[in-house]
């Protein structure tokens, strides 16, 4: 996002469980959370976004980067300027189908796919953070008004309330989906401030 809704990045580290919980083998903590502030350039985002992913608790990590509309010049952008992250573009759609292109690393993940493991993890609590996380408070508000809507046609559609953001959970869902699916790295070493 640049004009209307922010950018936003979320680093989570996966805990293997020592039995599945709703099948699901890992807890989520968010470690890392930051939103880029609105008419911030896409440059000035790349830059920022390689800054923080050269932490070396970050080095080696896989990020999962939004490829959907204006997010496909924003990843060449940052694969040109080849963080030392495993990049691995996103591209959500309406369907019912993943897929997953080896050779790129390209996944095409439906919507409902994200929003149904968020829903799972933050009901299992297997996704938490600390209170004192930035944007802790504003991850919150977005949780609370993140809506789920049916069309005339029967499609679902997800997403903020008119007039507000859903950046930081968008993030979270991204982050959480290539961590469940595609491994991760370990963001433990961000360590948030007492």
């Amino acid at each position: 996002g640049q004009a209307a809704d922010p950018s936003a990045l979320c680093g989570v580290e996966r805990i293997r469980l020592d039995r599945p919980i709703f099948r699901r083998r890992y807890r989520y903590v968010i470690r890392l959370l930051e939103s880029y502030p609105l008419g911030m350039s896409y440059p000035a985002q790349v830059k920022r976004t390689c800054a923080t992913l050269a932490h070396p608790a970050l080095k080696g990590s896989r990020c999962a980067v939004d490829y959907t509309g204006v997010g496909r010049p924003v990843f060449d952008m940052l694969k040109d300027a080849r963080p030392p992250v495993l990049l691995f573009p996103v591209l959500t759609t309406s369907g019912h189908t993943v897929t997953y292109d080896e050779t790129t690393r390209e996944i095409h993940v439906p919507k409902t796919e994200q929003v149904s493991l968020l829903q799972v993890l933050l009901q299992a609590d297997l996704l938490n953070w600390h209170p004192k996380l930035g944007l802790a408070k504003s991850l919150k508000e977005q949780l609370g008004k993140f809506r789920v809507k049916i069309t005339k046609a029967k499609n679902e559609t997800f997403g903020a309330e008119s007039g507000s953001h859903d950046d930081l959970v968008s993030a979270v869902m991204l982050a959480c989906y290539l961590g469940e699916h595609f491994g991760g790295g370990d963001p433990a070493g961000i360590v948030v401030p007492d």
